[in-house]
């Protein structure tokens, strides 16, 4: 048993980075799928958990000319002005997952004060990945005959699956949660603990959503942080703990 799961440990060791770099190639879907298998250290290889903890936020993003492209025509066919008029500057690229990627941004005094918006001039712009709805919806086709064939009782897990992602397609839609769930958190217990961006719905679309900049941590690393240290710096132990507490859950 011993030799057995050595073997095994240097088979994943092998493969876990050709499989981050087909995720990565293959993009849409795929990407998501393993954003989903990074948060299952009960039942997936460490190795692939690591590998896959990437495409949280850190996949590679599309060119900034693609991008601006994509704002620019957004701007104007949705809000009928240019980028100049909406962004005195408009470039870092704060992370990039599986549907779109978001960048740090600076209103300009007008577009700051327009549309009842009262986050400030510095901003967080996530726009949608080039032809991503398109992407995901031929990828579901393909997981879907897979299914149908090999694991037929799958195929309503994955329509399942289909029919919620689907809807996130939408940044109007994230830009009116958005909203909700800051007034709910306003006039909650955690007001005073807890900040939510606040979008400019005056300037988002369909691809296009801008929000207030906050700056912070990630929670998950705030709380391996915080565990590190009360067990005495041992990083290594702090996570180990939070996977048993995965599998737990």
């Amino acid at each position: 048993p011993a030799r057995r799961g050595l073997a095994w440990e240097s088979l994943h060791e092998r493969h876990a980075p050709t499989s981050l770099k087909a995720i990565l190639e293959l993009r849409g879907l795929f990407v998501k799928i393993g954003q989903v298998m990074s948060a299952r250290a009960d039942f997936i290889p460490r190795q692939y958990v690591d590998r896959f903890s990437t495409l949280q936020d850190a996949v590679p993003p599309w060119p900034m000319e693609t991008i601006e492209g994509l704002v620019r025509g957004s701007l104007r066919d949705n809000q009928g002005m240019e980028l100049e008029d909406v962004f005195e500057s408009f470039g870092e690229v704060l992370g990039s997952a599986s549907i779109g990627q978001v960048h740090r941004a600076r209103l300009t005094p007008r577009c700051a004060a327009a549309g009842g918006y009262r986050g400030g001039r510095d901003v967080a712009v996530k726009v949608m990945h080039p032809d991503a709805e398109r992407r995901f919806s031929s990828d579901f086709k393909v997981f879907r005959s897979l299914c149908r064939v090999a694991l037929p009782g799958w195929d309503p897990i994955m329509e399942e699956l289909q029919r919620q992602m689907m809807t996130e397609f939408d940044y109007l839609n994230e830009a009116a949660n958005l909203a909700t769930v800051r007034d709910n958190v306003a006039r909650s217990p955690y007001s005073r603990r807890v900040r939510v961006p606040e979008p400019a719905p005056a300037l988002c679309s369909t691809n296009l959503l801008v929000m207030e900049m906050l700056q912070g941590r990630k929670l998950a690393a705030s709380i391996e942080e915080r565990l590190t240290a009360i067990l005495g710096g041992r990083k290594d132990l702090a996570r180990n703990v939070l996977r048993a507490n995965q599998r737990a859950l």
